[in-house]
């Protein structure tokens, strides 16, 4: 399935192989130490629409980036 609102994904990083999982959320509660990046960011924007196998290329503060997707899930709370 394709990330929208309310995604949460795990992507790899190209260039060190590390892993890291996001979901992606409103501006309000963005928060990355706690992986909540908002829709609004350059990595959230990058990663609407995306899904597993799909590259993610974003410009962060040291230069540009790039994630492979490596799945999107949505997780619901009980």
């Amino acid at each position: 399935s394709k990330a929208q609102f309310g995604a949460t994904l795990t992507v790899i990083d190209v260039d060190t192989d590390k892993t890291h999982t996001y979901a992606l959320v409103g501006p309000d509660e963005a928060d990355i130490d706690r992986g909540l990046i908002s829709i609004t960011s350059p990595l959230g924007r990058a990663m609407l629409g995306k899904e597993a196998g799909d590259e993610v290329k974003f410009v962060a503060p040291g230069g540009t980036r790039i994630y492979e997707v490596d799945k999107v899930e949505y997780k619901t709370i009980a």
